[in-house]
């Protein structure tokens, strides 16, 4: 207001619609003078993949354990690490010390920390002699370390803003790199008493819940949706729902009418009798008084309780005392009908997800032809993808096209004899073959 002629330019990483609008008014920006441009949030080169995590902490941690040992082992383990991300301080030394026990080579990292052990920790893991770095969320801004392969998420965020901004941390050489959620209903409780006084603190948590537990739309495009993207991603099958089969027995499913079995019918029952008895029932007690009289697992009851939170159909209430803050479930409605969805708790291994991300390819004797980078062909590559993006959108990217790791990659297979079949290889994301392939074959194929 002091200086109306000055420009300003505020910018971030990450903003949903809602807090865009929030910027505006906070600051009250003058609207037909405000230009507001947003690049797409899509990674492509993340494959998005989500776990359930077992309430039972020494089976989740065994869950995790595995998982990471597999992570480790599949991509190029010498050059690659990763994140595990925790809730607590205390988790984050537990789960740290659980790796180590288990020979991972890790460190954790949290705010109690000192300035000079922060920096040791750091450089411990950037220097490539910790491969895993266990954090809470004080481990992130201004974090940028190009061999991240993965981010396992051991507790689930408050948002979906905060799992995009932490899952980005992988993958940010263009290299495949996959992004793992531990999720459990039982999270979503551990997260809300923190969060229940910010406004709309627990749709953006329901909505990860959501993320989470629905099977029925594409993982890339559900979080482009939320962050405000109009334009729908490509994923070809480049996350667990769009590409990998379920291997969880039909027994271990929720199944695609979410109220077989009488479950919500049974929820609203419980809470009923609870009223009439001015009795407080938190996630975990209406669990199992629901799941005694269904005689199914608690994690079935559990997904759907939070599915009802999300609905609206069901609400969080809170009592603070000095000590805590309990929260307790309410209905908000007599409906006992869910709007139709497919949450459900499935996915135990990242076997599926593994075989999408990092591709062993034995490559014939003879193929690699100029094993030195040739910088003509760089030269031609950047310019051809600069090219094709022009044509596809003023405003995207060059490296939605093809990232410098695949630059790289095929600058070491100038001349090959098949080089569309090269281009195949390289190239993360089938879709981005299928539409710019043969473009990005005709600059191998040039001399």
């Amino acid at each position: 207001k002091h200086f109306p002629g000055v420009p300003i330019v505020a910018t971030t990483a990450t903003a949903t619609p809602q807090v865009v609008e929030d910027i505006c008014t906070r600051l009250d920006l003058n609207r037909s003078r405000t230009n507001i441009k947003r690049a797409p949030c899509d990674r492509p080169n993340i494959f998005y993949s989500v776990l359930y995590k077992p309430r039972d902490k020494a089976k989740a941690t065994e869950l995790l354990l595995a998982t990471v040992k597999k992570l480790c082992a599949a991509g190029p383990a010498s050059e690659s690490c990763g994140i595990v991300y925790c809730l607590s301080r205390k988790e984050t030394e537990d789960i740290c010390g659980s790796l180590r026990d288990a020979g991972i080579s890790a460190v954790w990292y949290h705010g109690d920390l000192a300035t000079d052990s922060r920096a040791a920790v750091h450089k411990s893991w950037v220097s490539g002699e910790s491969k895993v770095i266990v954090a809470t969320v004080a481990f992130g801004m201004g974090v940028h370390h190009s061999g991240v392969r993965w981010v396992v998420h051991y507790s689930m965020p408050p948002s979906i803003q905060h799992y995009q901004q932490e899952s980005g941390r992988c993958g940010r050489d263009g290299r495949p790199a996959i992004s793992v959620l531990m999720a459990s209903p039982f999270d979503i409780c551990r997260q809300s008493v923190m969060v229940y006084w910010k406004p709309n603190a627990l749709q953006e948590l329901y909505a990860l819940a959501e993320y989470a537990f629905s099977t029925a739309q594409c993982r890339r495009a559900y979080l482009a949706a939320h962050m405000g993207d109009h334009q729908r991603p490509v994923c070809d099958g480049y996350c667990d729902v769009c590409g990998v089969e379920d291997s969880a027995p039909p027994s271990k499913r929720l199944k695609e009418a979410p109220d077989e079995g009488g479950v919500i019918e049974e929820i609203f029952d419980q809470l009923e009798k609870a009223a009439v008895k001015d009795e407080k029932l938190t996630l975990l007690k209406l669990s199992e008084k629901c799941r005694k009289n269904l005689h199914c697992e608690i994690e079935r009851v559990a997904v759907a309780i939070v599915c009802l939170l999300h609905s609206g159909h069901l609400r969080e209430t809170f009592d603070a005392t000095a000590y805590s803050v309990y929260s307790y479930i309410n209905r908000t409605s007599s409906r006992r009908t869910l709007p139709h969805s497919e949450w459900e708790p499935r996915r135990s291994s990242i076997d599926g997800s593994l075989s999408r991300v990092f591709v062993t390819e034995t490559w014939q004797a003879g193929e690699r032809v100029n094993a030195k980078k040739s910088k003509i062909l760089e030269r031609r590559l950047h310019e051809g993808r600069c090219e094709l993006a022009a044509a596809v959108d003023g405003e995207m990217p060059p490296q939605k096209i093809l990232t410098d790791w695949e630059v790289d990659e095929l600058c070491k297979y100038h001349g090959a004899e098949d080089p569309l079949a090269v281009v195949r290889r390289v190239v993360a994301v089938p879709k981005r073959f299928e539409l710019y392939g043969e473009k990005i074959a005709s600059c191998l194929s040039c001399e």
